[in-house]
């Protein structure tokens, strides 16, 4: 994996033609193709293409949430990951501070929907840092 190899230049163009071929496969709001974005959002990133990198991120995070609900665990992520990307590489932290409360807003919706149900370490995880950006983010944004 070139990525792995933070061979990033040699990857983009295969992370291009990856989402090129998953997009002609699926449809605007399949998970495969909001991964495909992601990946190739996170390429950018590692680039120092922040811009573009941020309007993929934000493009994965939308499929997810369109397809899945917020509430899913991979828009979940995909909202993290985003506001994560505002608040370190773009210096925006307003924006960030949206993605990380939409974030939290899914987390409970999952709490509330599944209080029967064991919520998974992983999980727990990922919903304890999506709380924590969310007040670095308020905090950087002077909120």
């Amino acid at each position: 994996n070139l990525s792995a190899q933070k061979r990033y230049e040699e990857a983009l163009p295969l992370y291009i033609r990856a989402t090129e071929v998953i997009a002609a496969l699926h449809s605007d709001t399949h998970p495969d193709l909001a991964r495909a974005f992601g990946n190739l959002g996170y390429v950018l990133a590692a680039l120092g293409r922040d811009a573009e990198a941020a309007e993929f991120f934000d493009e994965a995070a939308t499929i997810l949430a369109t397809g899945q609900g917020e509430a899913h665990p991979d828009t979940i992520a995909a909202r993290v990951n985003l506001g994560l990307h505002r608040l370190r590489a773009t210096d925006e932290p307003l924006l960030a501070l949206d993605q990380f409360r939409r974030a939290n807003l899914g987390v409970r919706g999952r709490y509330l929907a599944n209080r029967e149900q064991p919520h998974g370490e992983a999980e727990f995880g990922r919903d304890r840092y999506a709380f924590r950006y969310q007040v670095a983010a308020a905090w950087s944004a002077g909120h």
